[in-house]
């Protein structure tokens, strides 16, 4: 499944990238952003920016597609970044008034999992309405976060300063939130990002062959869907002495391969599992210890749960699944919703 890392530990940008519903960790890049050389065009600088962050983070994984980002604002033939203090964002907010500003932001995707590499820059220009002294003053007073920790010295979307820019041109998504959304989105595709509905089946090993089974299924409809791939393995005639181990061996078994928190990171990437809950030691509908967590880790990390089945009469699980969000399949799988 493809993992979103982004090269940021901006909490604006890691806020901004979830209204996407894309699964993705955040991986500060820890790069040095002045270096003799540095490029004096903005356009030039933020690509650059963008590319040292992503190649930085992109050393510390194998897997997975990585984004890098950097903005700056463009005023009157200078670069401006984050005001160092309070001053210069008055001063910096006192010249931008009733005049427009260019506000750029590089991107660099690089997908490790095929060696494909986008970068672009989008740029969007806001047109400042005249401010007074007293507005500037009551806009800093107000906010003591936003303007020193973004580049253009003030918040576009909250605060007071939501009624400084009377019009842009370009991007909404760039100025307002530090991401154009619009454009990652469709990078994301370029480099063949999966953007279908991603579903990990859970259950007993018993039930293996039916995963399989309903893994053909669920793809035949569309969805992207994870099984451990040893599972093939199970029911074929080069491997019996697996089956066997599966039969005898179980707890050694998941242990070796680390089958439990491939389980989690798979469900972790996923939107959704779909619990197989067939009939198993005479109890109808059955579900495991393991699956149990399973279900329990989906449900923390805001995941949708299906059961194939109706929750099962299990003591002390029935309560706990009735307590939870489950979407009751009774065995039709066009009741899946996204």
């Amino acid at each position: 499944m493809d993992k979103i890392i982004l090269a940021t530990s901006s909490p604006y940008r890691k806020a901004a990238f979830e209204f996407l519903g894309l699964p993705f960790i955040a991986e500060g890049s820890n790069v040095e952003e002045y270096f003799e050389g540095r490029p004096d065009s903005p356009k030039e600088l933020v690509q650059h920016l963008a590319k040292l962050k992503a190649e930085a983070v992109a050393k510390n994984h194998s897997q997975g597609i990585i984004i890098g980002f950097d903005s700056v604002v463009w005023f009157n033939g200078k670069i401006f970044e984050k005001p160092k203090s309070r001053q210069e964002a008055f001063d910096r907010l006192k010249s931008l008034s009733g005049n427009s500003h260019d506000f750029y932001t590089g991107i660099h995707i690089i997908n490790l999992d095929n060696n494909k590499i986008l970068s672009k820059v989008v740029r969007t220009e806001a047109h400042f309405r005249e401010l007074s002294e007293y507005e500037i003053n009551k806009y800093l007073k107000q906010d003591n976060e936003i303007w020193m920790n973004a580049a253009p010295g003030y918040d576009p979307l909250e605060h007071y300063s939501s009624s400084f820019v009377k019009g842009i041109t370009g991007s909404y998504n760039n100025l307002t939130r530090g991401i154009p959304l619009e454009a990652i989105v469709q990078m994301l595709k370029e480099i063949n990002y999966d953007f279908s509905f991603k579903i990990t089946i859970c259950g007993s090993s018993k039930f293996a062959k039916q995963m399989i089974e309903y893994k053909a299924k669920l793809e035949k409809l569309g969805f992207s869907v994870f099984v451990h791939k040893d599972y093939n393995k199970y029911f074929s005639d080069e491997f019996p002495e697996l089956m066997q181990r599966v039969e005898n061996e179980h707890a050694e078994l998941k242990k070796e391969n680390n089958y439990i928190q491939q389980y989690y990171n798979a469900i972790a990437d996923s939107d959704a599992i779909l619990v197989l809950n067939f009939d198993k030691n005479e109890i109808k509908n059955y579900i495991g210890a393991n699956t149990f967590l399973e279900i329990g880790y989906a449900h923390c990390m805001h995941k949708k749960i299906f059961f194939l089945n109706p929750i099962p009469e299990q003591d002390y699980l029935t309560d706990e699944l009735n307590a939870m969000d489950i979407i009751i399949l009774n065995q039709d799988l066009s009741k899946i919703i996204y």
